[in-house]
């Protein structure tokens, strides 16, 4: 798992188009369950193909980066499969912890 020593954040930003209401929900679920934090919007950010696009912004920062890291290293544990590789717990279960 790779390590942020030296970093002070990793981002994710995504689209946040009304039109794509149902993507927009699902990548905010995802950058959620990954250990992200939603750090802001930027209003119409830019302009594609005609509209101006919002754009949705998160982040993991160096401080919190220890806990999500043992939250995806329990998760992807051998432990955490059974017999027939199938999950016994969710990501989100390990990072509630």
């Amino acid at each position: 798992m790779t390590d942020l020593s030296g970093w002070a954040s990793l981002e994710w930003n995504a689209s946040d188009m009304l039109e794509w209401r149902y993507a927009r929900l699902e990548r905010r679920a995802a950058a959620l369950r990954f250990g992200f934090a939603h750090k802001g919007m930027f209003r119409q950010h830019m302009v594609v193909k005609g509209a101006n696009r919002d754009t949705a912004w998160f982040a993991i920062i160096d401080g919190d980066w220890s806990q999500v890291r043992a939250a995806r290293l329990a998760w992807l544990a051998p432990s955490n499969f059974d017999a027939g590789g199938q999950q016994l717990r969710s990501l989100s279960e390990f990072a509630a912890a």
